[in-house]
């Protein structure tokens, strides 16, 4: 696919780099560097791809591709992408060069709907469990997300931001009513 050929070609150290590319129609492009660390690979799924390295075994990219296809498809993008996440912790995730489990330090979350103004974008750094505060703070956002994507769409309609954060404060993100909040549709 073009875009992964000009991205390794510009980058000054593809032999290091995995990047995986999979578009709306299920055409997949995947580069893998011979540098990577081992185990380094990939699984590919339906409608979904698995890439890492630094991994105890094949298995654990095997899992999170049968994770994310074995779940609802009225689950959310992002809770199969955690949910994957996760079936490669569990599955035995990352392994150092001595042979030991490495704690995931380090997780990212990019969701992006064509046309929307306002992706996913969630990164936590630095963690001795970096998929579990991801999850913590996707579940945070979460309720924000729909506020700004029904912002932007019909501003007119919308309460002012400290009234709606003050109702958003007073209920657990997984039982936000966004009727209460002043939305017309909370599907948006």
């Amino acid at each position: 696919m073009h875009a992964t050929e000009q991205v390794v070609k510009h980058d000054p150290h593809p032999e290091y780099r995995q990047i995986a590319l999979l578009t709306s129609t299920g055409e997949m492009s995947i580069h893998s560097g011979s540098k990577t660390r081992s185990f380094s690979g990939f699984s590919k799924g339906q409608n979904c791809i698995a890439i890492g390295n630094f991994l105890k075994s094949e298995q654990i990219l095997i899992a999170m591709t049968e994770e994310f296809n074995g779940l609802d498809n009225g689950s959310s993008l992002s809770d199969r992408l955690i949910a994957a996440l996760y079936a490669g912790k569990n599955s035995g995730g990352q392994q150092g060069s001595d042979g030991k489990h490495l704690d995931e330090r380090s997780a990212c979350l990019m969701v992006h709907t064509p046309g929307e103004q306002f992706p996913v974008n969630t990164r936590v750094d630095y963690s001795d469990d970096a998929i579990t505060e991801l999850k913590k703070a996707i579940d945070a956002y979460q309720p924000m997300h729909k506020f700004y994507l029904a912002r932007a769409a019909n501003p007119v309609n919308l309460p002012p931001q400290d009234r709606w954060s003050e109702d958003l404060d007073m209920v657990p993100a997984n039982n936000l009513n966004l009727k209460k909040v002043g939305l017309r549709n909370p599907e948006m």
